[in-house]
């Protein structure tokens, strides 16, 4: 088959080149050299590409190759394992499945493949094959050689929630190859398990040693990730720098959106939302070209997260709800537990509880299963209860939520649903003890908070005052702090400082954009303004609010505005039975706290 040569292209200006040699005729003995050489060349090109082929085939080998030589599988299992590995190493999570489903039916006693496919198909939504796989891949591994065993039990015990032995295995398995990235993997992916700056300083000295292992561009991706964790932000863009020139070969495409998915946190702390919106864009786009709809959805939710960011709530709200459709496919997920989690904080910051719980009816029909293992949503379910005004609910989710800090001590918001609950039975000694005693949360700002409120209860001003001059300097604590500073000043008797404090919290409330925090700002202003001989304005703020409670199902905050427009009212008997008429209401939803209120309001 005759081969020509690829035309010369024309010299930019149409005409040939000054040093040009003049044409001349060339025989066929000419002909016949210049086509034999181009032969040659060709087939030296393809002896380069396959010799490239086979160098990739045996690098992948090499990583897995003590699991392979401590217990042979067949050889057409080992082959079909090797090639769903290369994949996976590109993150090609549905072009990998097939292969190590076939490596598993080649060899029913090869434990990897099961274990692959658990890793393939958490990626890919399929949470119930994920299980099914991996306990299959626990039996076959079971008294198996160490270089296999150990490649499956940090997973497993990832799974189970036993962090110390999760650690255990992974460690054992990245220290018998330090080389090898897939033995380092599980130390890194599974959050949790190791801790991050155990494993940030591990890759330090890796690279600092020029190991094998970091040319691998995925190395430098999880990199990242750890050191956005930790908020080592430069050197996660380091580490992103470094996987850009990795990014090379027949298929990068998904690493490509792993690498624009990192820039894009960074780019949404720094504060450049629109940039960190349209690298999360680019991503979305090549999942669903490339068919990975559930990393599609997650992308949503990292949309969410951007727009929480930006203080646009009801924003974020609307894309956890797109990223619930997209998971629609996948049923029951822990993926949808937490979009569904998040959404119904982005309605709670928008003043609309109603919304709220509307969207977490959704997740009340969940298998135990998951929601067992994403408890921290009964501490959203009883929020809401809490913020609607029925507080039975909420102790009753309070207590599920709790379940939660036998898993994880860091989980600040059972804790704080329980002491909110508690406050509002007027068992303030208890919730005080509670914030003390939560020493994984203790120093946050929202539990400081929270005690400082307990301790105003309490009569304790001078208290309250250490905590909240102990507060960062974040919007949020500050609106909130200013607020509490307001109140402390108007039950001294200084009103006049108390309004301005309180005109304080409500620009500073305005600025966080969280209607439930600018409401209570709202509400101590009208307080301070009544203290302070102003009924008529607190008058008006007041009417208003208690038309957005009753709008929108605030239940709480509904109460709340009546005890407030009640010591607005002028000593007499309108007041005193608005108090007993307040008291009763308050007492019949359990918020015993409100009822003692309006019960001193009605005697003094």
């Amino acid at each position: 088959m005759p081969v020509s040569a690829p035309p010369t292209p024309p010299p930019l200006d149409g005409k040939p080149p000054a040093t040009a040699p003049p044409p001349s005729r060339r025989g066929p003995g000419s002909l016949v050299l210049l086509v034999g050489a181009f032969l040659l060349l060709l087939l030296a090109s393809l002896g380069l590409w396959a010799l490239e082929g086979r160098k990739q085939k045996a690098a992948s080998a090499s990583l897995e190759a003590r699991a392979l030589a401590a217990r042979p599988p067949v050889p057409a299992a080992a082959a079909a394992y090797l090639e769903g590995m290369a994949l996976m190493q590109e993150y090609r999570w549905a072009e990998a499945v097939p292969r190590f489903k076939q490596a598993a039916a080649l060899d029913p006693t090869f434990a990897l493949p099961l274990l692959r496919l658990t890793v393939a198909l958490y990626f890919l939504g399929d949470s119930k094959d994920v299980i099914d796989d991996m306990q299959a891949a626990v039996r076959l591994s079971a008294g198996a050689p160490d270089d296999i065993r150990l490649r499956v039990e940090p997973h497993y015990f990832w799974y189970q929630g036993q962090w110390e032995k999760c650690a255990a295995a992974a460690r054992a398995l990245r220290d018998r190859e330090p080389d090898n990235f897939e033995a380092l993997l599980p130390s890194l992916l599974l959050t949790g398990c190791v801790p991050n700056p155990e494993s940030l300083a591990l890759m330090a000295r890796l690279r600092a040693g020029g190991s094998p292992v970091t040319r691998d561009a995925r190395f430098d991706l999880m990199e990242a990730r750890l050191a956005f964790a930790e908020h080592e932000d430069r050197r996660a863009q380091e580490a992103l720098d470094r996987a850009q020139g990795k990014l090379v070969g027949p298929d990068k495409r998904f690493l490509e959106a792993a690498a624009e998915r990192e820039r894009s946190r960074l780019a949404a702390r720094a504060g450049h939302f629109d940039l960190a919106l349209q690298l999360l864009g680019l991503a979305e786009k090549t999942y669903v070209d490339g068919g990975h709809s559930f990393e599609a959805a997650r992308v949503a939710g990292e949309r969410a997260e951007v727009l929480e960011a930006k203080g646009q709530y009801l924003e974020a709200a609307a894309e956890f709800e797109r990223q619930l459709q997209l998971l629609q496919t996948f049923g029951a997920t822990y993926a949808a537990v937490l979009a569904t989690k998040g959404a119904a904080a982005d309605y709670l910051a928008a003043g609309e509880p109603n919304r709220a719980a509307a969207l977490l009816e959704g997740v009340k029909a969940y298998p135990q299963r998951i929601l067992q293992n994403v408890e921290e949503v009964y501490g959203s379910l009883g929020r809401v209860a809490l913020e609607q005004g029925n507080l039975a609910q909420a102790s009753a989710l309070m207590v599920e939520a709790l379940k939660t800090l036998a898993k994880d001590a860091s989980a600040a918001e059972p804790v704080l649903l329980a002491a909110s609950v508690e406050r509002e039975e007027d068992r303030l000694q208890a919730a005080r003890e509670r914030l003390e005693g939560a020493t994984a949360v203790a120093a946050e700002d929202a539990v400081q908070v929270r005690l400082a409120e307990l301790l105003l209860d309490m009569k304790d001003a001078a208290g309250a005052a250490r905590v909240l001059d102990g507060l960062s300097n974040e919007a949020l604590p500050r609106a909130q702090a200013a607020r509490l500073r307001a109140r402390s000043l108007r039950e001294s008797g200084r009103p006049k400082e108390a309004k301005a404090s309180a005109l304080e919290a409500v620009e500073l409330a305005r600025a966080t954009r969280q209607v439930p925090v600018l409401q209570a700002a709202e509400v101590e202003l009208a307080r301070a303004e009544v203290a302070n001989g102003e009924a008529a304005l607190a008058h008006g703020q007041l009417t208003a609010l208690e038309a957005e409670a009753k709008q929108h199902g605030a239940g709480r905050l509904l109460l709340e505005v009546q005890l407030a427009q009640l010591h607005a009212l002028p000593k007499g008997q309108a007041r005193v039975q608005a108090a007993r008429a307040l008291e009763a209401s308050a007492r019949s939803a359990g918020f015993l706290r409100l009822a003692r209120l309006a019960h001193e309001a009605a005697a003094s």
